[in-house]
């Protein structure tokens, strides 16, 4: 085989997985579903103690869902500042950062693009 029909390949390989990431993505976004609104308790002349606020726990991302927001805004333009933000949290490609590093990755990733 011959070193253009490689590279060839290659870039047709890299346009397949970014297709798939899309298609994937595209598939995985639903319609949220409506909440139906509770009606509101009338309020009592007692007064109750308040409940402590248990302390949230970080929201977990999975891959699937942090590589969907990636590839959208990458797509949008941001592939440079995509590679820096995964570089920053462990690895050249997505499927080489810890998973720990997702939900700072989804904070972050909402700032690319916003203060152009």
């Amino acid at each position: 085989m011959t070193e253009a029909i490689k590279e060839k390949l290659a870039e047709v390989a890299a346009l397949l997985v970014a297709l798939g990431n899309t298609i994937g993505g595209m598939l995985e976004a639903e319609e949220p579903k409506a909440v139906e609104e509770k009606a509101e308790e009338p309020k009592t002349e007692e007064v109750k103690a308040e409940e402590p606020k248990a302390i949230e726990p970080k929201k977990e991302y999975k891959l699937e869902d942090v590589r969907k927001v990636l590839a959208e805004k990458s797509g949008a333009g941001f592939t440079d500042q995509i590679r820096e933000l995964l570089m920053k949290h462990g690895g050249s490609r997505l499927s080489e950062v810890p998973k720990e590093e997702y939900a700072a990755i989804m904070e972050e990733v909402k700032e690319i693009g916003c203060s152009q």
